[in-house]
């Protein structure tokens, strides 16, 4: 995550197909957004970068966001406020600072 101003940008996210599953995006997600929120951020900005692997991060960032502006090549850009958190799974509970 990189701060500037008020834009946290996400440079990598990388989850297994197994893990999202089990509602690790949306958690990761989660917390990433909360913790630039508090950093200051009023936006968050990743880019989707397609591989032959990835394509449910693709499904996962288009069911979340909705919107996106096309890139260079295959590639998505994502932006969101950072008021809208994405919501964690029921089964996952968060202790301590996030």
């Amino acid at each position: 995550l990189v701060l500037t101003e008020q834009c946290a940008t996400v440079l990598d996210l990388v989850v297994s197909c197994r893990a999202m599953g089990r509602g690790l995006a949306e958690t990761m997600l989660h917390v990433l957004t909360e913790h630039a929120r508090r950093l200051g951020a009023r936006r968050m900005d990743a880019t989707y970068l397609p591989t032959s692997r990835n394509v449910p991060m693709k499904s996962f960032l288009d069911k979340t966001f909705g919107e996106h502006t096309a890139g260079a090549g295959d590639s998505a850009a994502y932006s969101w406020s950072t008021e809208k958190v994405a919501l964690l799974p029921r089964h996952v509970r968060l202790e301590g600072d996030v």
